[in-house]
C-alpha cells in the first residue's frame, strides 16, 4: 500500500545515512576505476614501431640490439644504429608473417642444434655470463634465435624452389673460372710433433722398427695435430723448407725431425697426388651450389624489398632521435 504519511525521525535518519553510504561507495568506485586506468597506463608496454598496425615493443628492440652485440641501452646507440635495429626487427616480423600464413613451424630438435652450434664450446655458465654482459638473458636469447631460425627456414622454403641452374650456366661458369678448379700437388700424411729433438729422433728410430704410432707419441710426450687418421695436405700450406722436404719424399717414407716454432715434426707420406685440373663433371656439383647461392641471394634481396614496400611501417620519431619513447604513438 502506498501512503503519503511523513517518515518518522529515526526512519529519516536511516534513509539519509544509507544515501551517504551509497554516495561514498560510488566515489570510491570512481576513484578505484581511475586509479586502475592510471596504473594500466603506467605499465603499458612502450611501443617503438608498428608493422601493419602490430606494435613492436621497446623490450623487443632491446633484445634485438643485444643479440646484435650492441647492448640493450637504446640511448647509447647512434640514430643510424637505432634505425638499423628497428629495420632488422621489421624485416624479421614480415618474414614471420609469411611463416604464419604458410603454417611453417620450427622443429624443437633443430632449434636445440642451432643453440648448441651458437654456444660453441662454452659451458652454460660462461655463456650466460657473456649474454649478461650484453644485457640479454638466456631465455630472451633463445627466443630471438628461434625467431631468426624460423625466418631463415621460411626464406629457404619460399625461395629454394624458385632457383633453377641450367647445364649451360654450369658450363659457362667452368670455362670462365678454371683457376678455381686447379689443385696443387697433394700428399696424404700422418704427422707427429715432439717437444725436443731427442724425442723426435727416438720416435723415428722406434716407428721404423714397427712401433705403434699412438703409443709412441703418448709415451714420448708428443701430440698428433691431425689425429691418427691420414690427412690430405696441399702443397704450399707448410713452411717452405718443410714443404720441400715432405713433397720430395716417396710414398711410404718418413721426413724429420723438421723444426718449426711449434716443436719438432715427424711426417709420414703415405700417398701422393700430382697437380690437376678438375674436369667439368668433377666440378659441376660445386659450381651448381655456387650459382644457386648467388641466385638465392638476389631473389632474397628482391623478395624482402617487396615485403618491405608493401608493409605499413611506423617508427616512433622520438625514439629514433633520442632512444627514448613518449612521442605520439602514431
Amino acid at each position: 500500500m502506498v501512503t503519503n504519511e511523513p517518515m518518522s525521525k529515526p526512519l529519516m535518519h536511516r534513509f539519509h545515512a544509507g544515501q551517504r553510504v551509497k554516495s561514498l561507495v560510488f566515489v570510491l568506485l570512481i576513484g578505484l576505476s581511475l586509479g586502475m586506468a592510471a596504473c594500466n597506463e603506467a605499465v603499458r608496454p612502450a611501443v617503438v614501431a608498428k608493422v601493419n598496425s602490430r606494435p613492436l615493443l621497446l623490450d623487443q628492440f632491446k633484445q634485438q640490439a643485444a643479440f646484435m652485440g650492441l647492448g640493450n641501452e637504446p640511448s647509447r646507440l647512434t640514430r643510424q644504429l637505432r634505425e638499423a635495429v628497428l629495420e632488422a626487427l621489421v624485416i624479421r616480423e614480415l618474414i614471420l608473417d609469411e611463416a604464419r600464413s604458410k603454417k611453417f613451424t620450427l622443429n624443437e630438435v633443430d632449434l636445440e642444434k642451432e643453440l648448441t652450434r651458437l654456444k660453441g664450446s662454452l659451458d652454460q655458465a660462461v655463456f650466460q655470463d657473456s649474454l649478461a654482459s650484453q644485457g640479454l638473458s638466456y631465455d630472451a636469447w633463445r627466443e630471438v634465435v628461434a625467431d631468426e631460425l624460423l625466418a631463415k627456414r621460411t626464406m629457404d622454403l619460399v625461395l629454394t624452389p624458385k632457383v633453377q641452374v641450367g647445364a649451360d650456366e654450369i658450363g659457362r661458369y667452368y670455362e670462365t673460372h678454371k683457376p678455381e678448379f686447379t689443385q696443387n700437388r697433394q700428399v696424404l700424411i700422418r704427422h707427429a710433433v715432439f717437444p725436443s729433438l731427442d724425442k723426435a729422433k727416438l720416435f723415428l728410430q722406434k716407428i721404423e722398427k714397427g712401433g705403434n704410432m699412438a703409443v709412441l707419441v703418448n709415451d714420448l710426450g708428443g701430440n698428433l695435430p691431425e689425429g691418427l687418421k691420414p690427412t690430405w695436405l696441399e702443397e704450399g700450406r707448410m713452411p717452405e723448407a718443410m714443404d720441400k722436404k715432405v713433397f720430395a719424399l716417396k710414398a711410404g717414407r718418413w721426413a724429420g725431425p723438421l723444426t718449426s716454432a711449434y716443436g719438432f715434426h715427424v711426417i709420414e707420406v703415405k700417398e701422393k697426388q700430382p697437380a690437376r685440373v678438375l674436369s667439368l663433371a668433377q666440378a659441376a656439383a660445386v659450381i651448381q651450389r655456387k650459382i644457386s647461392a648467388a641466385k638465392k641471394q638476389d631473389l632474397a634481396a628482391k623478395w624482402l624489398a617487396d615485403l618491405r614496400a608493401k608493409a605499413q611501417v611506423w617508427f616512433d620519431p622520438g625514439f629514433i632521435a633520442k632512444g627514448s619513447t613518449g612521442v605520439s604513438k602514431g
